[in-house]
């Protein structure tokens, strides 16, 4: 009910508010005329408190930063004292003619008192209004120079990270001998910034802080590289002919979790886009892998360069933030690449034309138990 008194229009409002005070009016007025001081005084009270509560519930009593004589409170306190002075007035008065000599101004103000009380009060009212007013008036301005300044440091540090960004040099990998070329560039510095900084915005201001979940992902996918490389050392150092159908399988799946890893790292910093890349495919007599390096020089390259443009975000996004105390990015990379994709004879390239999509699938499909058996 409150709601839909309150949802009623600026018109509407005043329009029953006129009402009201003519069937008010209407009433003191009959009162007066029947000389009943007693219901006279009952009605105007109890008029004048449904008047107070029909104000309240239409929302009149509170006020805004807009300007004074749009307050609806500001009109009331000069309103109803000027009604109370008007209708005590009439009853005060009744009985007496109208004598402008000094004897009939003195007998005015005599019996006029109360009236005249009444009149008076809209003064100090409509003066506490009034600082009530200038108070939310100021209290909105903080907040705007509060939301401007927060607004502020959110596009000033959005500005200039993003400028750093851009500044990071890019260089084009190789990930074939064909040609096939992939650029580690940014391609979108707006969404790697709000994957790295998800607490700030241009409501809250700039937040320095750097999402847990992001450096998680970024550790855990060079975590996967590293892991991967080290497990395929002691294979690739073994003689090719000494790689059982089952090791072979290993030497797939370890560099299905590196250049996996890779991809997502990638992925995640927004650099370039692999998804239409030719991609080679290894076979042996049980498994084949859809990979994303034709060699390992390219991959080497490839980790390496990864590693550099990490090392220079986290350098950049990590300079104002306290998790540089406990994280140092410089540690990405822990083993030297070394992987020999042509010491392994039953692994060749039989075709190169596989999207994204499929490769992933296979991935998913193929190597479910394939991490159980590379941690042997």
């Amino acid at each position: 009910m409150l709601k839909k008194i309150r949802a009623l229009s600026a018109l509407k409002k005043i329009l029953i508010s006129i009402s009201i005070l003519a069937l008010l009016s209407l009433i003191l007025c009959i009162l007066i005329i029947c000389n009943e001081p007693v219901f006279f005084s009952l009605a105007l009270t109890i008029g004048l408190i449904l008047s107070l509560c029909f104000y309240w519930f239409i929302g009149w009593f509170e006020l805004s930063h807009k300007s004074l004589f749009n307050q609806p409170l500001f009109w009331l306190s000069i309103l109803i004292p000027l009604q109370l002075f008007f209708f005590i007035g009439i009853w005060s008065w009744k009985g007496h003619s109208v004598d402008f000599s000094s004897d009939g101004f003195n007998n005015f103000l005599t019996i006029s008192k109360l009236p005249l009380f009444f009149l008076a009060s809209s003064v100090p009212l409509t003066s506490i209004v009034n600082n009530i007013h200038r108070t939310i008036q100021t209290e909105k301005q903080i907040n705007e120079a509060e939301r401007k300044n927060l607004s502020d440091s959110y596009y000033t540090h959005f500005k200039n990270t993003l400028d750093l960004f851009k500044n990071i040099e890019s260089k084009e990998i190789s990930l074939s001998e064909q040609g096939y070329k992939f650029k580690l560039s940014i391609n979108s510095p707006v969404s790697l910034y709000n994957k790295i900084y998800q607490k700030s915005s241009y409501k809250s201001g700039a937040d320095y802080t750097v999402s847990d979940y992001f450096i998680d992902e970024i550790k855990h996918d060079w975590d996967k590289i590293n892991k991967g490389i080290k497990k395929l050392k002691p294979l690739m150092l073994q003689q090719t002919e000494g790689l059982s159908p089952r090791k072979r399988i290993r030497v797939l799946i370890n560099l299905y979790r590196i250049e996996s890893a890779f991809e997502r790292i990638c992925q995640n910093l927004g650099l370039g886009d692999l998804e239409h890349e030719s991609r080679p495919v290894y076979k042996t007599t049980m498994v084949d892998y859809i990979g994303l390096f034709h060699s390992s020089i390219n991959l080497k390259d490839g980790i390496n360069e990864l590693n550099k443009i990490c090392l220079r975000i986290f350098d950049i996004v990590l300079s104002t933030d306290e998790k540089r105390k406990s994280f140092n990015p410089r540690y990405f990379l822990q083993t030297k690449v070394f992987i020999n994709y042509a010491s392994i004879s039953h692994l060749k390239i039989t075709q190169q034309t596989f999207t994204f999509m499929v490769s992933l699938h296979f991935h998913r499909k193929q190597t479910k138990n394939g991490d159980k058996l590379a941690a042997e």
